[in-house]
């Protein structure tokens, strides 16, 4: 009998706060209240072995954002935080704390481009220097990531060229239409 090596893969939206403008995303006009987001508790309920990434809006605008790495740490077969990477040392405590997370670091192209897209001042910079911070943990599973569009294709060979003079990953995605987005 032929064994099944499928891992299921999900994304824990966390909130739909976010400290973000992006044009292409309007979790930001949607925020949650944190008292009616999920219980850190209910991801007791996942199974074990899941392939997960948490994300939001921002996760890390979450209080109670370690409590859920906790919980899930030791039972996810990978657990991913996709970041706008603002909240540098919550993100850097997070990977000191569980170094085999994999962390994605979203831009959406060099900084002018960047902070236009995502309407968050100085964002590329705070990119930057959060991963700079994490070169310098026991994480090495990091890098950017960058939702392609016809707006920054023409930054992706930069954004490569900085990845690999970093030595860290480009994760990317192309723009899409979802409820997520609202």
């Amino acid at each position: 009998m032929k064994k099944d090596n499928t891992t299921m893969q999900g994304s824990l939206i966390t909130t739909f706060r976010c400290n973000a403008r992006c044009n292409m995303c309007n979790i930001w006009q949607c925020p949650t209240n944190p008292k009616e987001e999920l219980d850190y508790h209910y991801y007791e309920t996942l199974p074990d072995g899941l392939r997960i990434n948490i994300t939001g809006g921002e996760a890390t605008l979450r209080k109670d954002i370690d409590d859920i790495f906790e919980n899930l740490y030791h039972r996810s077969k990978l657990l991913e935080l996709s970041t706008n990477g603002y909240n540098t040392e919550k993100i850097v405590e997070l990977a000191n704390k569980y170094p085999n997370i994999l962390i994605r670091v979203s831009v959406e192209g060099l900084p002018k481009l960047n902070d236009e897209k995502r309407g968050l001042k100085d964002g590329f910079d705070h990119a930057l220097r959060t991963m700079l911070e994490l070169k310098k943990t026991k994480c090495k599973n990091i890098g950017f990531s960058v939702v392609i569009s016809p707006d920054n294709y023409q930054d992706l060979v930069h954004l490569y060229e900085l990845c690999v003079a970093l030595d860290v990953e480009l994760g990317n995605s192309v723009v899409h239409n979802s409820w997520y987005f609202h």
